[in-house]
């Protein structure tokens, strides 16, 4: 907090001797960096730590994504504050629809799903639709005519196809199906442009598939729900659950031990805020602070060392600039 322009002088003080000191890990990308969190986590766990003394801190719901997904395929149960999970989003699930009838033609809750995002088209339109497609009915099959939905269903009938060609990585397949989605995305949700973001993270998992089927099967995985409130007395693990979220969302709490991932600069703080500069990077170090502070005896910093940035227009590759001051001897830098 010495870098804070405005502050309170203060020095803080502790009677606890020895213990683990934080470290600053730079992992080659971003699902190393999710690697490495569950990896830890199993190792604390084994080692008596509790899944609920344990929390992984973002400054963005949509960063922790890619963690989701490798705690759900390692089996260890989560509740996640500040944000939607990844696979719960309505806008991920539409995405996910039209990805799913490109290898499972006959998917009736996908089609069904796609259909009903066209203008014109509502549940009987759509399941009359869905009888004739299930049933194995070609695309050019379908003849709206001069209804109202024809153009639409026409769109969206030509990218199944395009993508039913095969011979495009799933990252690629990914983007075509992206393309299409984005204007029926700003008409659905105002506060589209940070659901864009959320379908950009999604690519970026996307990149991680050869192929499209496995990136499917993992996302049809099933998440724990959102809530502790929506589990009934006696259902809940042994050791609790992992606890991921917000840095806002987790302020005046502790756990034992705390990961702070994607502390990249460009990220944390974001590139809007550098650019912005002033009060709004002041906020983001203090922000920092307060997720720091969340740990009681075992303090992770993680980012990935290399990552394309849109809004950057170029790759982030330096760890928070709110860090970099911080010498070895306090905050040693290691490699996942």
């Amino acid at each position: 907090m010495r870098q804070a322009r405005k502050k309170y002088e203060k020095r803080l003080f502790t009677r606890k001797e020895g213990g683990a000191r934080p470290v600053l890990v730079a992992a080659p990308d971003e699902y190393a960096q999710s690697e490495f969190v569950v990896d830890e986590i199993l190792r604390l766990r084994d080692a008596g730590v509790a899944l609920e003394d344990m929390a992984v801190l973002f400054r963005a719901g949509y960063q922790s994504f890619g963690l989701e997904v490798e705690l759900t395929k390692q089996g260890i149960p989560f509740v996640k504050y500040g944000g939607f999970k990844f696979m719960e989003s309505a806008h991920i699930k539409d995405v996910l629809a039209h990805l799913r009838l490109v290898t499972h033609p006959a998917d009736r809750l996908a089609w069904t799903r796609a259909l009903q995002l066209l203008e014109g088209v509502g549940p009987k339109t759509a399941a009359a639709l869905c009888d004739q497609l299930c049933k194995g009915v070609d695309l050019s099959g379908i003849a709206p005519g001069k209804k109202k939905w024809a153009g639409a269903w026409e769109r969206l009938a030509g990218l199944i196809a395009e993508l039913r060609q095969g011979g495009m990585a799933p990252r690629d397949a990914g983007e075509r199906v992206v393309e299409y989605y984005a204007p029926l995305l700003q008409d659905l949700h105002d506060n589209w442009p940070k659901r864009m973001k959320d379908l950009e993270q999604m690519l970026a998992l996307m990149e991680r598939y050869d192929k499209l089927e496995p990136f499917l099967s993992d996302m049809a995985l099933d998440p724990p729900t959102t809530s502790m409130d929506d589990h009934l007395a006696g259902e809940e693990p042994e050791g609790g659950r992992l606890v991921l979220s917000t840095v806002h969302s987790a302020k005046g709490l502790e756990w034992e031990a705390v990961f702070v991932i994607w502390a990249l600069d460009g990220r944390f703080p974001s590139i809007h805020s550098i650019r912005a500069g002033g009060d709004q990077l002041e906020e983001e170090l203090r922000l920092l602070y307060v997720a720091a502070t969340r740990a009681k005896k075992r303090l992770f910093f993680l980012h990935p060392a290399s990552v394309f940035d849109r809004a950057a227009n170029g790759f982030l590759c330096e760890p928070s600039r709110f860090l970099a001051a911080i010498p070895p001897s306090i905050l040693p830098r290691i490699r996942a």
